[in-house]
């Protein structure tokens, strides 16, 4: 069984390809609510907006798929987000990027940072 391919240009008139199954699952895991009547509701996602997002994704070389990027809308207009996870890509494509510091507690009793914390009482301080 042969995949039907997408296409469509990036930022950088690069065309790009992905299976039929990528913009389906992409447009699946999309979410646009707004208010309305003093709660919210779910607004349809269009190919437009699914597209959008893949035009930017693939200009950052970033996947919404794998939480890098992302869509929201304000004032009915849509914009994109990057993830924690998607800025550390990007940084790690620079060769500069240090990784990260594993989180720590202080431990007041011993006045000192610790990696683990087993105790029942809540620690002083986390960084």
């Amino acid at each position: 069984m042969t995949s039907t391919v997408v296409e469509h240009a990036s930022s950088n008139g690069v065309r790009k390809t992905y299976p039929a199954e990528y913009k389906a699952a992409l447009k699946q895991q999309m979410r646009h609510r707004e208010r309305s009547g003093g709660g919210w509701v779910d607004v349809p996602i269009t190919d437009a907006d699914v597209d959008f997002l893949m035009m930017k994704a693939a200009a950052y070389k970033l996947d919404p798929l794998k939480g890098q990027i992302y869509a929201t809308w304000r004032n009915g207009a849509i914009q994109v987000g990057t993830t924690f996870d998607g800025l550390r890509a990007l940084a790690e494509r620079t060769g500069e990027y240090q990784g990260q510091t594993p989180p720590q507690w202080y431990d007041e009793k011993e006045k000192k940072w610790t990696d683990i914390w087993l105790s029942s009482d809540p620690p002083a301080a986390a960084r």
